[in-house]
């Protein structure tokens, strides 16, 4: 038995062995959560070799650390990962799993929602405390529908969408020799499963895949110009390649199912499963706006939409609104900009 209980666990995303930043939100939710008493939080990460990224993430935030290392998690595994949370997390008596919102994430909480009898909700966006009781909202429906939902066991496995809280800074002054001794990287508990685990081997990753890109980079790009199915047709995905031609530094960006229909590559498409982005100009066209495409692009400096659907998810997060068929406005927009700027 362990000389301390967390009642929170934040498992932070890596990649080859890379912390991704993003799940440095989850502090943020930890904090809120535990109404900034972070002294019962512990923080794991994953990885072949990680145990550096560890120390160097208890002191800049002054929580303890636990790292989970094996060779077959140097890429991501989610069965595995789920397998080494299962003992961690029945060994510290933890109340609440927060993960980042992803697909392999999903599929881990989904895991241990199963093997521990524990609720679980996915995609949370905020949540409030009424009398003791939390109700953690989400969204449904390309975010036409919101719902609330109170979690009725004692252990809770959450996914928190990405962008839904502000990436937490450092926390701790750099002094802290009390650091040294009040927040460590702890030794992870060998966990009984793991050896069972081993032995099914239902898979292990081998490599991953990434496209070519050419042109400008999403994540450099100052301009992003991204289709969604309001487009109608494939050819018509001409119209917004011309469109983001106008400006220098643009790139096309892409919603899921565009993606999933390879009407463009991957590498285009923005939100939880696909790039997050900042750019100075984002343009929405025919995109609907559902949560997991606005947690990728919400942090854009200005935002313009276009959709022929007043009612459109994507104009609550949108500077400007155009409601219109993107088709027919799109050749009129770029007709007045080459006249006012004699392109």
């Amino acid at each position: 038995m362990n000389e301390k209980n967390y009642n929170t666990i934040a498992v932070l995303d890596t990649l080859e062995d890379k912390l991704i930043p993003q799940s440095f939100e989850l502090i943020a939710f930890a904090d809120k959560i535990t109404d900034s008493d972070l002294s019962h939080t512990l923080l794991i990460v994953a990885g072949r070799n990680i145990k550096s990224v560890c120390e160097s993430i208890s002191a800049k935030y002054g929580i303890d650390v636990l790292p989970l290392e094996h060779d077959d998690l140097y890429l991501p595994n989610p069965e595995l990962l789920a397998d080494m949370l299962h003992e961690v997390i029945k060994d510290y008596n933890t109340e609440t799993v927060i993960l980042t919102h992803t697909i392999r994430n999903c599929q881990t909480a989904a895991k241990l929602s199963v093997s521990l009898k524990a609720s679980s909700i996915t995609a949370i966006e905020s949540f409030t405390k009424d009398d003791k009781e939390y109700n953690f909202q989400r969204s449904i429906f390309n975010g036409k529908i919101r719902m609330r939902l109170s979690p009725k066991t004692s252990l809770k496995i959450f996914t928190v969408l990405p962008g839904a809280y502000t990436l937490i800074e450092r926390r701790v002054a750099s002094d802290a020799d009390s650091i040294v001794i009040q927040c460590r990287v702890k030794e992870a508990p060998a966990p009984r499963s793991l050896a069972k685990a081993n032995s099914v081997k239902r898979y292990k990753p081998l490599s991953l895949l990434s496209e070519a890109e050419s042109g400008v980079k999403l994540e450099d790009a100052d301009v992003i110009v991204s289709v969604g199915r309001g487009i109608g047709k494939e050819e018509n995905i001409e119209l917004i390649r011309a469109t983001a031609s106008l400006f220098p530094d643009s790139a096309v960006g892409a919603s899921r199912p565009i993606c999933d229909n390879r009407w463009l590559p991957f590498s285009h498409q923005v939100g939880i499963t696909g790039r997050s982005v900042a750019p100075k100009l984002y343009m929405a066209c025919g995109i609907s706006g559902s949560q997991q495409h606005i947690a990728g692009m919400k942090n854009s400096q200005c935002i313009v939409a276009i959709n022929k659907d007043p009612n459109a998810a994507i104009f609550s997060v949108a500077d400007y609104i155009i409601v219109e068929d993107l088709v027919s406005f799109l050749p009129v927009l770029m007709k007045k900009y080459r006249e006012r700027y004699d392109q």
